[in-house]
Formats: C-alpha cells, sequence, structure tokens
C-alpha cells in the first residue's frame, strides 16, 4: 500500500514525471522488466473496489492472471533480457500488524455481506445452492489458492518459453509465495545483490509494474538513474461519489480503446528532488541526499509504522519536512543516513526538536479549519463560541486523517496543575497538557508514568531505524515490529544518539505459511486453513482465542471514510502462537499436501531450452492442454552473494540516455517554488510546485522558418518525441508546404494576429497550469514568440515492395511553442531510424511466420517461410482454406433489433416524446436524490446498444470512421473536435417492453413526468403523492426494481457505435467454430508470393507496418485476419461484431479462443473476444453486392445483372413506398387491441439452429471450392439454402403465441393485481392527455406505423427522406 496520498502529492509537486501514453510505442525500451504480482492476483480475482465478490473459479481468474501477465510482458513493456515475477511470501512481522489489520476488515466485509445473502434469501424463499462468495483473503502465503497459483505460474513461464518467440531470449525468474519476503522487496533486493556484482553494466533500463506509492521510493533507493514505473492511468476524480450523490446511477461507458498506461519517470523525479533539495555546499552529494529524502518519508507513515500525528501529507508535511532539511544541512555538515544506516542521530533528533516547535502552532491552524468547517457545515444557523466535539463516527470531516477531536479540546481547554509531571514534556503549560491528553487516549500512559512514554520513544526509533535497514540492506529483524496503533509527537523525541546506541535487532526467522495465516487471517475466513488449525481460530476454549474477535473496536477519530479507521486489534504474541501450534497442531496431524504447503520454497529461474523433450503436464487441465516437447528449463536460483549495498551510482553511467525524459533535455533558466494551482487530475492544487522555466527563443526570421519546414524536431518536452514540421507562425504571419510542395507564406491581419496571440496565452497558461492531465503543467515558457505546426511521429513502416524502413508521421497537425523544440539532441534512440531497402531473403527468412495480403483465393492465408525462388518471389506453406462465406453479414442483417422513432413509441405508451427522453435517461427525486431512470442514454453521447440510438438529421453527418493518430503529444488536445450533431433519438420494441413493464408496474412515475413541471430534481412528496414518510420507503422499491433489471450493469457505447445484437453475435461465434474445424482439417500447400504481397508478424511496438495493408471502414459482420492486434495470435481469424468510429476500433469474436481473449462484455464465450484497432486487422470477406479492391493496374469489371437476394428484398421493402393494399391481407384484431399497445410474444423467436447452421456453412464453402478459388465471384444472389435466406427466413416466421393485452388507446396500461406482498399504495392520478405527434412532412400518418401483424414498423421505413436520396 506504501504512503497514502504520497503520489498523489508527489505529482502534483513535481508534474513532469509523470507520462500519459496514448499508444505503446511512445515507450522507451527496457532491459529488465519488474512484476509485482499481487496487484495483478487482485485486479484479476475481484473488482478493484470491492473485497466482496462473487467467487469466479481457477478456471476464469487463472486464464485472467496469465494475459494480464502477458499483455504486459509481450504487448507493452517487450523487456530484451530479465523478467522478475514476484509473489509476497511470508512478510516480516512489522508488516503482519498492517496485513491483520487489512484482512480483519475484509472479514468482516465478507461476514456482513453473507448475513445479508441470508436474509435476502429467506425473503424470498429461495431454495437450492447458492453460489461462494470470494473471499479475498484467501491472496494470502500458505493457503491453498496461492499454493496452486504458484504451480499455475510455473506452467504458464514454460508454456510461454515454449510458444512465444517474445519470450525465449529472456531469463525469468520466478519468487513465488513459498519464498519469503514482501514482492517488491524481494525485486529490489535482486536489484542490490546484482548490481554489487562485478562486470555490472551501468546502464541497464528498468521498469517495475505496480501502483503502490512506496514503489518510487524503493526504485529511487535502487540508484539505477534508468528506471520507470509502469501502471494503469490514475483517476482521483472518479473513483469515489459524494453521499449527495450516493443514489444516482453511475453512468458506465463501454470500453471502446485500448487501456491507457500511465509512466512515472523516476530518472525525472531523482532531477526534480535535486533541486529541491540541493544546498550551497561544495560537498553536496545528490546520491547521499535522495537517501535522507526516503528516510524523512518514514515520519509520514507506511506500512510499517503509523504516520506521526503533526505531519500530514493533506497538510503539506512533505513540503515542511524538504524545508527544514535543506536549511538545515549545511549546519550539520553531513547528511542523516549512509548506505542504510541512521549514521548521525543528532540530526535526526535536530529535525524533530525543529519540527516539535511548531507542532503546537500546527494543531491551532488544524483546530482553527475544523472550527471553520464545522460552521460550514451548520450554514444558516448562528456561530458559536466554541466548536462542538466532534463524534468519533462522524464520517464528514473535510481533513482525511486529521488530529483528533480530543486534542482539540484539550487544546482549547488547558489542565491546570501538573507542571511538575510535565517536564519532561516541551512546550507550553497548555500544549504539554494536550499531549499528555494524546497519550493516555492512544497509549494509556499518564503523566504520573513518563517511563512509559519513554519506551514509546524507544519503539519508534527502532521503527525508524528497522524501515531503513529493510529498504537499503534487506530484513534487519523478522521477529521486530512497533507494538502500538500510533505514533509519539516528534517534540517528545529525545535522547535518539542513547537510544541508537543501545538498539539491538535479533536476526530472528520468518514465520512458517501456517504461521502467518494464523497471525493474519479473522475467524471468518477460518476454512483458509487446514482444519486442525482452524479450532484454534474458532474455539472460545484456545489458548489463543483472544486473537481472533469477532468485533472490534475502529478508531475512526478525524477520519473521513470507513475504510481510513484505525483497527484496534490485539497484537499477536508469536510465543504464545508458535506454542499453541506444537500443542495442537503438530505436523502429524496434517496431510501430505498441507505439510508441502508449510514448508519454505525457493526461487526459479526459467530458460528456453531446444533440446528439453519432456512434456510438461498441465495444472488446469479444463483449460490449458499438455505442453509437448516443453523446450524449457527449470533450475533452482539463488541470489548472489550479500555485501554491503554502495548507495551510489554505477561507474559509466550516461545521463541521459535515449529513450528515456531528463529535465535538461532544453535549457533550464530557473526553478522555484509557487502555488500555481496545476491541475493534473481534473482539480486545481493548493499546493506549491516545482516550476521549471524554460530558456526563451527569439521568433525565427522567414528565412530560418522556411529553412525548418520539412525537418523534423523534438518536441513533447521532457518525453523528447520527433515531429515533422509542415508550418511555423507568429504573430506576424505563417509559412508552410502547400499541397503543391511550393512555401506559402501569409501575413496576418489584426483580426488574425489577435487571434494568434489569444491561443499563444492560453497555451502559455496550460503549460504551466495543467491540462488536468498527469504530466501536464509546472512549465513556465515566458513569452511565446512562435509556434511550430508538426505531426508527431507515429513509428516506423516497412515498404511493402523494398523493404526500406520509414517514418510515419501522423495526419493531426500539434502546434508547439518554439522555445520547447530542439532542432538536435545528444542523445539518438535507433529505433527511430530509417533504414535502407532489404532484399527478399532479408525480409524474410526462412521459418519467419507471413500472411498473404494480396487480394484473391489466398487472400488472409498465414504460413511460414519454406524458400525463395527466382526473381525475388518467396515461397509460403500455407493452409489451403476454403474461401471466406460471408456469413457474417447475414447473420447482422437478419439477427438485429429494429428502431423506431420517439413520437411512434410515446404514441403507443400513451405519454409525450418528452416524457420519454426524461424516463430514459437520469431522473432524480429527492430526498436523497434518486435516480429513477432507466439510464439506457447519456446526453447525446452515449446508449444502450440494442435499445436506443441516435440518428443524425441528415445523411452528411453521419459518422466518419476514426482516423486520428494514435501517438499524441502535449497541445494535441488543441485540435478543435467536432462540433455536436443534431439528430433524434430511437427506441428498439426491446426497449419498448422495458418501458412497458416499467410503466406497468409503477404508473405514477409515468404520470408525474407527464404532468409536472420540468425539473432537474423532483420533489418526492409531489411526485410520488404520498405522505413525506413514504417517499423514500418507494423511491428505494423503485430503485431495487430498476437495479435487477437485466441491463443494469449493461454498460452503455458512444452513439457513434454500432453493434450486433446477444443473439446475432451467438450465431456469429457457432460459425465461426465451424469455420475454424474446416481450416483444421485443410491441407497444406506452397505458394509462390511476391514479397509486396506477404505481411511479416510485427515484432515491436513501434512497427506500424499493418496500418498501411488498409481495409477501408469496417462493417458489422466483416470477417478479419489479425495482423499486428496486440495479444492476438497472428493470423487468427474472426467477424466484427462492432465497431467505435470515435476510437477507430472494431470488437472481434475470434474463431478460437486464446489467451488474452475476453468475453466483450457477456456476450461471447470466454478468451473468444478482443477490442483491437481496426488498423491492426485485414479484411477477408467481401459484402455481398459489394465490389472487391481490385489489385492494382487490374481493369474494372462490369457487373452483371442478377436476381436480388432475399437480404436486398428485405431492404428493399423496408423502404418507405405505397402498401399495396389490394394484396395486404388485413389480419382480424380484437377491438380493444385497435390502437393500442402492440402485441407482446411470450417467448422470443427461437435461436438459429446449430445444426442446420453447420451444415450451411459446410455446404456452402464446398460449393465455394467447386466454383472457383477466387472470392471475385459475385455474392450477390446466393442460393436458397444460403445462411442469409435462411436466417431471413427464420427472422420472419411470426411467434407462435401472442399475448393480447388490453389497454385503451394511448393509454398506460393499468398496474397489475397486487399480490400477497404490495408496497405502500401509490396515488394513481387519471391517464395524461393524448399526446398528438404532428403529421409528417412526407409519408402516411404515424398511424400507419403498425405492420399488418400489429408490430411497429422500423423507423427507417419512416425517413423518407435517406430513401429518396438511395
Amino acid at each position: 500500500m506504501g504512503i497514502p496520498r504520497f503520489f498523489r502529492w508527489v505529482s502534483e509537486r513535481y508534474p513532469q514525471i509523470n507520462q500519459r501514453i496514448s499508444d505503446v510505442s511512445l515507450l522507451p525500451e527496457f532491459d529488465n522488466l519488474y512484476l509485482d504480482l499481487n496487484g495483478i492476483i487482485h485486479q484479476c480475482t475481484h473488482p478493484n473496489d470491492q473485497e466482496v465478490c462473487e467467487e469466479l473459479g481457477d478456471p476464469q481468474q487463472i486464464p485472467a492472471i496469465f494475459a494480464y501477465i502477458d499483455r504486459i510482458v509481450t504487448h507493452i513493456v517487450k523487456p530484451k533480457q530479465l523478467l522478475f515475477l514476484a509473489v509476497d511470501g511470508v512478510a516480516p512481522r512489522a508488516k503482519l500488524n498492517q496485513q491483520r489489520s487489512r484482512r480483519f476488515r475484509a472479514g468482516m466485509e465478507l461476514h456482513e455481506k453473507n448475513l445479508a445473502l441470508q436474509r435476502d434469501r429467506a425473503d424470498d424463499d429461495e431454495e437450492g445452492p447458492r453460489g461462494a462468495l470470494f473471499d479475498s483473503n484467501c491472496i494470502t502465503p500458505g493457503t491453498e489458492f496461492m499454493y496452486r497459483l504458484s504451480q499455475h505460474l510455473q506452467y504458464f513461464i514454460r508454456k510461454k518459453l515454449k510458444e512465444d518467440p517474445a519470450w525465449r531470449n529472456l531469463t525469468v525468474i520466478f519468487s513465488g509465495q513459498e519464498v519469503p519476503g514482501e514482492g517488491e522487496h524481494k525485486i529490489v533486493e535482486y536489484i542490490r545483490r546484482t548490481k554489487m556484482q562485478p562486470g555490472y553494466p551501468p546502464n541497464v533500463r528498468h521498469c517495475m509494474y505496480g501502483s503502490d506509492a512506496d514503489l518510487m521510493l524503493l526504485g529511487i533507493m535502487t540508484h539505477e538513474p534508468h528506471f520507470t514505473l509502469l501502471r494503469e492511468v490514475v483517476d482521483f476524480t472518479g473513483g469515489r461519489r459524494s453521499a449527495r450523490d450516493e443514489n444516482t446511477k453511475k453512468i458506465v461507458a463501454r470500453q471502446t480503446k485500448e487501456q491507457e498506461w500511465q509512466l512515472v519517470h523516476l530518472s525525472v523525479f531523482r532531477e526534480y528532488l535535486d533541486m529541491e533539495l540541493r544546498a550551497d555546499v561544495p560537498w553536496y552529494d545528490t546520491e547521499r541526499a535522495l537517501d535522507d529524502f526516503i528516510f524523512l518519508t518514514f515520519l509520514l507513515g507506511n506500512d510499517f509504522i503509523p504516520h506521526s500525528p503533526t505531519l500530514d501529507i493533506s497538510e503539506n508535511a512533505i513540503a515542511l519536512l524538504l524545508d527544514i532539511y535543506r536549511s538545515k544541512l549545511p549546519e550539520w555538515g553531513d547528511y542523516i543516513t549512509r548506505g542504510g544506516v541512521l549514521a548521525h542521530p543528532c540530526h535526526l533528533e535536530d529535525l524533530c526538536r525543529t519540527i516539535g516547535a511548531l507542532e503546537e502552532g500546527i494543531l491551532v491552524t488544524r483546530a482553527d479549519e475544523e472550527r471553520r468547517f464545522q460552521q460550514r457545515k451548520r450554514f444558516g444557523r448562528a456561530p458559536v463560541e466554541k466548536p462542538v466535539a466532534v463524534a468519533a463516527a462522524d464520517d464528514d470531516l473535510d481533513e482525511e486523517e486529521a488530529f483528533t477531536a480530543e486534542l482539540l479540546a484539550a487544546l482549547e481547554t488547558p489542565t491546570n496543575g501538573v507542571a511538575d509531571e510535565m517536564a519532561v514534556l516541551s512546550g507550553s503549560v497548555d500544549f504539554q497538557a494536550t499531549k499528555w491528553a494524546y497519550y493516555k487516549k492512544k497509549f494509556g500512559v499518564t503523566d504520573t508514568r513518563p517511563e512509559l512514554l519513554h519506551a514509546v520513544k524507544v519503539a519508534y526509533v527502532e521503527a525508524l531505524v528497522w524501515c531503513l535497514g529493510y529498504y537499503f540492506q534487506g530484513v534487519p529483524s523478522w521477529s521486530w515490529f512497533y507494538p502500538f496503533h500510533y505514533s509519539p509527537m516528534l517534540s517528545d523525541l529525545t535522547d535518539i544518539g542513547a537510544i541508537v546506541a543501545e538498539l539491538r535487532l535479533e536476526p530472528g526467522a520468518p514465520f512458517l505459511p501456517f504461521q502467518q495465516l494464523l497471525s493474519t487471517l479473522p475467524p471468518t475466513s477460518a476454512n483458509l486453513v487446514p482444519g486442525p488449525y482452524q479450532q484454534l481460530m474458532t474455539d472460545p476454549a484456545s489458548p489463543i482465542a483472544s486473537f481472533y474477535p469477532m468485533k472490534f473496536e475502529i478508531d475512526m477519530e478525524g477520519k473521513r471514510n470507513p475504510w481510513e479507521g484505525v483497527n484496534l486489534l490485539p497484537f499477536i504474541d508469536a510465543t504464545a502462537l508458535i506454542a499453541a501450534i506444537d500443542e495442537y497442531c503438530p505436523d502429524s496431524r496434517l496431510s501430505d499436501a498441507d505439510r508441502a504447503r508449510n514448508r519454505a520454497g525457493v526461487a526459479y529461474r526459467f530458460t528456453f531450452d531446444a533440446g528439453n523433450m519432456e512434456t510438461l503436464p498441465s495444472t488446469l487441465p479444463s483449460v490449458f492442454a499438455d505442453v509437448p516437447l516443453c523446450h524449457s528449463k527449470r533450475e533452482v536460483y539463488k541470489l548472489p552473494p550479500l555485501t554491503d549495498f554502495d548507495a551510489a551510482l554505477v561507474d559509466g553511467v550516461t545521463l541521459p540516455i535515449a529513450g528515456f525524459p531528463s529535465l535538461h533535455a532544453l535549457p533550464v533558466e530557473a526553478t522555484y517554488l509557487a502555488a500555481i494551482g496545476v491541475n493534473c487530475f481534473g482539480m486545481s492544487s493548493k499546493k506549491q510546485t516545482m516550476v521549471v522555466k524554460v530558456a526563451g527563443r527569439p521568433a525565427p526570421s522567414l528565412d530560418e522558418a522556411r529553412a525548418l519546414l520539412g525537418t523534423t524536431v523534438h518536441v513533447n518536452y521532457p518525453n523528447m518525441h520527433e515531429a515533422l514540421v509542415c508550418g511555423v507562425s507568429s504573430a506576424v504571419g505563417a509559412c508552410r508546404i502547400g499541397d503543391d510542395g511550393a512555401v506559402v507564406v501569409l501575413a496576418h491581419d489584426d483580426a488574425a494576429a489577435r487571434t494568434w496571440t489569444k491561443t499563444a496565452n492560453i497555451e502559455r497558461q496550460r503549460y504551466l497550469g495543467g491540462r488536468a492531465i498527469p504530466g501536464t503543467g509546472g512549465v513556465q515558457l515566458g513569452e511565446i514568440s512562435a509556434f511550430l505546426h508538426v505531426q508527431p511521429l507515429q513509428g516506423m513502416v516497412t515498404d511493402a515492395a523494398t523493404g526500406a524502413t520509414t517514418k510515419l508521421f501522423g495526419s493531426d497537425e500539434v502546434a508547439v511553442p518554439f522555445q520547447l523544440a530542439a532542432t538536435a539532441l545528444a542523445t539518438v534512440d535507433e529505433r527511430f531510424v530509417e533504414k535502407p531497402p532489404l532484399t527478399p531473403t532479408e525480409r524474410f527468412p526462412v521459418g519467419a511466420a507471413v500472411l498473404v495480403v494480396a487480394e484473391g483465393a489466398a487472400k488472409g492465408a498465414c504460413g511460414v517461410v519454406v524458400g525463395h525462388s527466382a526473381g525475388d518471389a518467396v515461397q509460403v506453406e500455407v493452409v489451403a482454406a476454403t474461401p471466406e462465406p460471408p456469413f457474417g453479414y447475414a447473420v447482422a442483417d437478419s439477427i438485429g433489433d429494429k428502431f423506431f422513432p420517439s413520437h411512434v413509441v410515446s404514441q403507443r405508451l400513451g405519454i409525450s416524446p418528452g416524457t420519454l427522453g426524461r424516463l430514459t435517461g437520469s431522473l432524480l427525486v429527492n430526498p436523497g436524490r434518486y435516480d429513477i431512470g432507466l439510464n439506457i442514454k447519456f446526453k447525446k453521447e452515449l446508449a444502450l446498444a440494442g435499445y436506443c440510438r441516435y440518428e443524425p438529421k441528415a445523411r452528411d453527418d453521419r459518422p466518419v470512421w476514426g482516423t486520428g493518430d494514435s501517438v499524441a503529444i502535449v497541445g494535441s488536445d488543441a485540435v478543435s473536435s467536432a462540433a455536436t450533431v443534431e439528430g433524434a433519438w430511437e427506441y428498439s420494441e426491446k426497449a419498448f417492453h422495458l418501458l412497458l413493464a416499467y410503466q406497468r408496474k409503477f404508473p405514477r412515475v409515468f404520470a408525474a413526468v407527464e404532468t409536472l413541471p420540468y425539473s432537474a430534481v423532483y420533489d418526492g412528496t409531489a411526485f410520488l403523492e404520498v405522505q413525506p414518510a413514504l417517499v423514500k420507503v418507494q423511491l428505494e422499491a423503485i430503485q431495487t426494481y430498476l437495479a435487477q433489471l437485466d441491463i443494469a450493469a449493461v454498460p452503455l457505447v458512444p452513439v457513434t457505435s454500432t453493434t450486433m445484437s446477444a443473439a446475432a453475435v451467438t450465431a456469429v461465434q457457432k460459425a465461426g467454430e465451424i469455420r475454424a474445424a474446416q481450416n483444421l482439417a485443410a491441407a497444406k500447400t506452397t505458394l509462390t508470393v511476391a514479397p509486396a504481397q506477404l505481411f511479416r508478424a510485427v515484432a515491436s511496438n513501434y512497427d506500424l507496418s499493418a496500418s498501411q495493408v488498409g481495409s477501408g471502414p469496417p462493417v458489422l459482420g466483416d470477417r478479419v485476419v489479425n495482423l499486428a492486434a496486440r495479444s492476438v495470435p497472428f493470423g487468427l481469424r474472426g467477424t466484427v461484431v462492432a465497431t467505435h468510429a470515435v476510437s477507430g476500433c472494431v470488437e472481434v469474436v475470434f474463431d478460437v479462443a486464446f489467451g488474452g481473449g475476453s468475453t466483450l462484455h457477456g456476450l461471447c464465450a470466454p478468451n473468444r473476444g478482443k477490442l483491437v484497432p481496426w488498423s491492426a486487422l485485414l479484411r477477408v470477406s467481401t459484402r455481398p453486392g459489394t465490389k472487391p479492391a481490385a489489385l492494382p493496374g487490374a481493369a474494372p469489371k462490369t457487373k452483371a445483372k442478377s436476381k436480388p437476394s432475399p437480404t436486398e428484398k428485405l431492404k428493399a421493402e423496408t423502404k418507405l413506398s405505397p402498401q399495396p393494399k389490394a394484396k395486404a391481407k388485413a389480419q382480424k384484431t380484437p377491438k380493444a387491441q385497435e390502437k393500442g399497445v402492440p402485441q407482446l410474444a411470450k417467448q422470443p423467436p427461437a435461436p438459429p439452429s446449430l445444426d442446420k447452421m453447420s451444415h450451411l456453412i459446410h455446404k456452402w464453402a464446398a460449393e465455394e471450392e467447386r466454383k472457383q478459388s477466387t472470392i471475385t465471384r459475385d455474392l450477390a444472389a446466393p442460393p436458397a439454402s444460403s445462411m442469409a435466406h435462411y436466417f431471413q427466413q427464420l427472422q420472419q416466421a411470426p411467434p407462435k403465441k401472442l399475448l393480447q393485452p388490453t389497454a385503451a388507446a394511448y393509454q398506460p396500461p393499468l398496474p397489475p393485481p397486487p399480490t400477497a406482498y404490495a408496497p405502500p399504495p401509490m396515488a394513481y392520478a387519471p391517464p395524461p392527455t393524448v399526446y398528438t405527434q404532428p403529421p409528417l412532412p412526407r409519408g402516411p400518418p404515424p398511424v400507419s406505423t403498425s405492420s399488418s401483424s400489429g408490430l411497429l414498423l422500423p423507423a427507417q421505413v419512416l425517413r423518407s427522406k435517406y430513401n429518396a436520396k438511395e
């Protein structure tokens, strides 16, 4: 967990340490990658914000963990030499207290959730087995889950070494749960020891994955300057909701692009700290000062010691420590620490004395702020002279972890007559009384027993010394721990030198795994330990029963959130615990498997070994198969010998190196601290920020500007990135390269000059104040003399004809201040250097995986190079697959949702379109701001797929497929976004039935919205027409009903996205399985292919050659093959089931499962779906009636007329045209149904027959193979037995049984009769006035929107203006 709020404070103090990467091609290259796996395990087993959830089981959790690891290793970081995987083992005793606190809290939540579920089941009279809840406490060393996971991870490593070329050159070290030590500390122990070995290279590039704040300190401690942390993007604005909005529905948007990542550059962090800590003394040493900084953070608290009561990060405690340290360092003449040893305790005591002199003022300020906050809470009341004492359980305190209310009360009401007893304390008499009140409350120490206070001081100094040794030299003592829940006041830390001189830490030994389980787990998790141990935890007669209370006190003084409270649990007596185990749980009572789990293990090193022909057995046979010929080797790994760690840089280190950022990449004129209100996380900071002032540059002359055009510069300070200059502008004018290649010079008139100056001022403020994005702000530019208009480098592409590697620059233009552009850098990143042409033999060596991209029967065929022919041709062995039948298009067209205009749906419900819009969105009602809307749409941005859509009024306004740059730099946000498209909402029949059911259940909701005046938040009494005491009850009943709907947890999609229905995805998935079986049975053949018609598998993130293949915009049902999508096997085929124009990505259901796949939010089977960029795929199918892309130089062919296919007939029938009344047979409708609601089917149409589908696909593929070997056949007229025909027949088949609801014309149906349990009655208002839709300008009146069967007609039938254009 690290240090609370540390990361945010550091990010706002030193903004440029963060880099939010829009595309992984911006990542530097790394030699070593370290993964602290516990964070990944938690993410893949239960939600981040929920300790209690349904248990998924190993078949779901283990593949998810594998996929997450593989995604980081193979597709993001791509380390060159080493991969270190670490899982938390048995931790030092100092950490067990914190782990115990967390697990008891998680156990309490699990227990409460189980009780709530039991009550719900009793109320609902449910029977049968209930799904087990996942106990996150099983993620503790020694449990069966962790033991199995360790075996699974070893299998995964060896499987990847055999199957993945990206892993074969890596040395993989695995330190599992059986190896004692925390994961991150096992990693830094490896770095410390290897760094001290002879011949250690000086410029190793390290990357560590993890989100704990203490990883920043551990990375700094290694004194390795080329160190970067990788973490998911942190959102400090959306993670928690205020109490005011606890009843509003949180809109969840479906992921439409690959996840963005964030880098924390410790190289820049080092530079910032050097700027702030540097003292004006000749003996200043940056590395020693960094060590002291790490030590100072211990005073703020961590996983081993509680924070000092007067040092709070939210109150700028770190800045205070740094200011005092910097001012004291010249006086001391040396540093506080040296290589993990407290070298000068007297300096620490002087520091504490200086801070102690400020403690009284800190508490007075805190009390004043608390008083003002309490008065703000009592707005409207007369202020009182003294603040009311805050209750311990008050969750509304403004300052997190504020000082206790007892201290605040004691501060204002000093105790008299205790001067003699308090002589040992510092400060005024009043302050001494305050401190004694604190010690009595938190430690039980009174002013008559000052010797007890000395024991507290000794323990705290021991804690500081232990932490220092733990960070720099390894575990000083496995048995030591801090025996209090709170820390002493810093002003009372006296005689530190004498305490340190007498301090002796016994090395001890780590607990055995089962001993740790008994030390940390609550009694609610007793099932996680072996049977003999469970009795010790649950039996009241157990000699250690007092260690496992079912209830415990939580100190909430000064805490805002429940999880911040201090759990006052009894500390474990190790002697008593071990004695109880020896007496009641000897090893003889354990099974062999339990004894194996209760032993300390060893780390392993895995490498690729082509000579190993063993078969690796699967550890999860239901999901993964055995690995024959595993080609890997496992051997026990031992760390290098332990030597004293030298806290310094290695000789020969280069600063900076290519690919790593530096604040000194451009000339820095000055640095200073200022409260600039930097905005890194969506809100302005009140803290000071280290501002870097970059030296200014005069505007270039016209000749200099001309010379810059067409050249490349490096921008994106301090993460310097190459970009192509396409224009230069100033307040006077601009010059750029025109379309014909000539330089165009334009002079600015007064209006243009003012606009340019305004833009310059805005950008200057953005560089200083931030852009609400991590990694922005804190850069002062002064006056911007000119802008360079650049196109950022996106990556490298290989010319299909010659094999030459060239740079690919983006199409989006970004304006960069002239002084932030470097025309020459001292370092050159070899990855982005253009390379000359290659011969076909060099480009496509034998054994290389390739894919045919040329049009023809072999398009998309995947194979390997087996030789080369004369004339530079390449011989490729591929599977002779049959041409792709366009079943995806048939499914998309036939199994889809039909949509209707809002006025048609509202008429059927007897409400106005405005009411319909409110009900389908957010609808807030007080008290409590309960959201009782269906929330199937959000503004004009998001919609629930299959239920509603936002259709533009003009066809030209329909979304254009996203082609924006994937790599964005600072300033890219200045590009103007498209204006909001005007349109109208349409709803499907599913949405209509959803609304109808809601209306029948709660008719008053519909009547209230229809009759009451518009309000952003309605008053519940008037809205529901019930007594005030019943409002909350009914609102909760409504909200409970909405939460139980199937759509409640389904994320919304952008309105510009297109999606297949769930039934269509199921059909596509089955069809893909059939095609995969056909291709698996196909024979192999050798083709002779020109090099330009081949695509070789991409091995790097910055190779964007796949984007140059081009397939045009995607269409639902497209059959595709993977070229370069990350985590998807090369050449794997699938079908597009969703398109997202806003991000340029598509969702694909692939034909077979693969590691790294997903369920696409539950639409497909596990590991079958994936969200991927469209530019990484190759389309291999042709929509019926569409002319396939011709090869270069091919003559256009005349399309022969053919009989319209059933699909085309269906499209033609949906166009608005006069209905042939003479041929249309009128359906006799009961009078009760005339102009009423549509008929409701008791059950949806039967799903497509999978057996018939299989038969059709096989038959179609066989016919295609017999007819011709190319895909140029006109598929506009499929045979009568085609899938399109089959699906159309299935969709058009009338339902067998229909429910005929009775309802008056245009009136909401009456609610159903009450059942045995009825909620408090609602007052039912008379039906509202019938809303009349104005007549359409063209076409029949709205009443004609019912078909002969009584169902609604699709909305496209009513859009006559669209049809007129077609």
